[in-house]
């Protein structure tokens, strides 16, 4: 298990693929594209279609949605959503609440490459496409460059030289929960737009006419989002190797993205995770730690580094079944 020094979070945590067989929306275009990919890059989202087979509520308040594969009724995967989480309507590129979503929906969720170890698996929902049964799901993807034709076609590609997108006079642009007129000008390097094309080449990158465009402006789907903290527990993504030789990640980062709640204590310098049922404590220095009220070990103490505390990888992989 090898580590690079610093790299996002979703390097850190990989994709069961094995509990998705029968998930993925993939076309031969998108893999060319994957396979075009360097071996040990990890995509910023994966996508992931079928029918919602049970809606989770918290306070009457929909927290996640389990979906069952189009093409593979054993394959289930539970999508956690927030405020955060991107619903449109596929059809007409128009926001929808979730609550709007009923079992049975035929639904296609794009999705953090991040995956618990649990059954079934679950991942953070970046955006639900709903009505997805007339035409092709919409592609999330950053904007890496954009070049400008002199007939006034708009030539874009994305950050993972996955797609090369053109836009014509014809291609609708559209905002997202928004009145704002978006323009070719916003359309920028950095941000995040979805993508409606109805054809698609088996090219490397696969290149596609837009249809329509819709602007997720101020989305950062690199990084999980996070609740306000103190600065001095802001959002990490860098690992290192403790004096014993042991990968140590940022536990906010990772927890949070899980759905845990992260609690610092500077006055005894511990750490607590809490999600449902679970609770785990942690205090800096100490290879003793509280699992639901059982006190156990780690391999190596939680440290401090940079101002972010960090503990060791053996924590996520053998304790809370999170794969790496």
């Amino acid at each position: 298990m090898k580590f690079k020094k610093t790299f996002s979070i979703l390097v850190i945590t990989a994709l069961l693929f094995g509990g998705a067989t029968g998930f993925a929306t993939v076309s031969a275009a998108d893999s060319a594209a994957a396979t075009a990919a360097d071996e040990d890059k990890v995509p910023m989202s994966l996508q992931y279609s079928g029918s919602v087979a049970e809606i989770i509520k918290d306070n009457d308040i929909v927290s996640a949605l389990v979906i069952i594969a189009e093409n593979n009724e054993s394959a289930s995967r539970r999508f956690n959503v927030s405020e955060d989480t991107v619903v449109i309507d596929n059809e007409s590129g128009i926001a929808e609440g979730l609550s709007a979503i009923k079992v049975g929906d035929k639904v296609s969720v794009i999705a953090s490459p991040m995956s618990t170890f649990s059954i079934p698996p679950q991942s953070p929902a970046y955006v639900i496409l709903t009505n997805i049964q007339n035409k092709a799901p919409a592609k999330l993807m950053q904007v890496g460059t954009v070049s400008q034709k002199a007939d006034g076609t708009m030539t874009i590609l994305d950050t993972e030289d996955n797609y090369l997108v053109s836009l014509t006079k014809d291609t609708v642009l559209a905002p997202y929960r928004t009145k704002q007129i978006v323009l070719p000008e916003d359309i920028q390097k950095g941000v995040y737009i979805l993508v409606w094309s109805e054809i698609m080449t088996l090219s490397i990158p696969a290149q596609m006419t837009a249809d329509m465009v819709v602007l997720l402006a101020g989305y950062d789907f690199g990084k999980i989002p996070m609740p306000a903290q103190p600065a001095s527990e802001d959002l990490d993504y860098t690992v290192f190797e403790n004096s014993a030789g042991e990968t140590m990640l940022p536990v906010r980062s990772i927890a949070e993205g899980m759905g845990f709640e992260v609690k610092w204590s500077g006055e005894t310098r511990t750490v607590e995770l809490k999600k449902d049922a679970l609770t785990y404590s942690m205090k800096i220095g100490s290879t003793t730690y509280v699992n639901n009220g059982q006190e156990q070990v780690l391999q190596s103490p939680p440290e401090i580094n940079n101002d972010r505390t960090h503990v060791p990888a053996t924590f996520f992989t053998e304790i809370m079944d999170v794969v790496i």
